[in-house]
């Protein structure tokens, strides 16, 4: 009697929810492009890097694996930095990318409002970031606030929409995604 076997098939791996969204966000950038707090690498995989011409990664520290990736001849540079005023020129950027990057940051805007001066007239914004939820939900959102207020200095209750928009940039589009999410696009204007 002849065994059979059965072939085997790796199962795709599954992306969860913040990878999927961080991918088709970053399908849209081109150009050079900034990415503020993007040291944990978890962006550097999914940069288009055919149409990216530079790529600026700006964060406090940066994970061995963000230096380590290869974006294939694009030319990537690492500033490590937490101060507001970057040692970049006016209008050098296209696209920033803010994934997560507002709610950890004792002053938000600042980063905003240097983000302006770095983005050319047409630049754009995308951006993940936390977003409060309504009702009970809510009240253990503002808890576990508090904690991350103590140990980063930062809030994940903050209106990322509204700071955006106080800061000079015009929302094009905006989605919840998930309970506790928000993602967009904005403009400079």
């Amino acid at each position: 009697m002849r065994k059979f076997e059965r072939p085997q098939f790796r199962r795709p791996q599954k992306e969860n929810l913040l990878t999927t969204i961080r991918r088709a966000m970053l399908a849209q950038v081109s150009g050079d492009v900034i990415e503020l707090g993007g040291g944990d690498g978890q962006s550097a995989p999914f940069f288009p890097l055919d149409r990216v011409t530079s790529l600026t990664i700006v964060d406090g520290r940066f994970s061995p694996g963000v230096r380590e990736h290869d974006f294939d001849q694009v030319p990537v540079n690492f500033i490590v930095q937490t101060k507001d005023k970057l040692p970049l020129d006016n209008c050098s950027f296209d696209f920033a990318c803010l994934f997560f990057a507002l709610s950890s940051m004792k002053d938000p805007y600042c980063a905003l409002c240097e983000l302006r001066r770095l983005l050319r007239s047409d630049g754009q914004v995308q951006f993940l970031d936390f977003y409060r939820p309504g009702g009970p939900a809510g009240i253990v959102f503002d808890g576990a606030n508090l904690i991350r207020k103590v140990a980063t200095k930062g809030s994940i209750n903050r209106n990322i929409i509204s700071m955006l928009e106080v800061s000079g940039f015009q929302i094009e589009t905006v989605s919840r995604c998930g309970s506790i999410f928000v993602c967009g696009s904005a403009k400079k204007i």
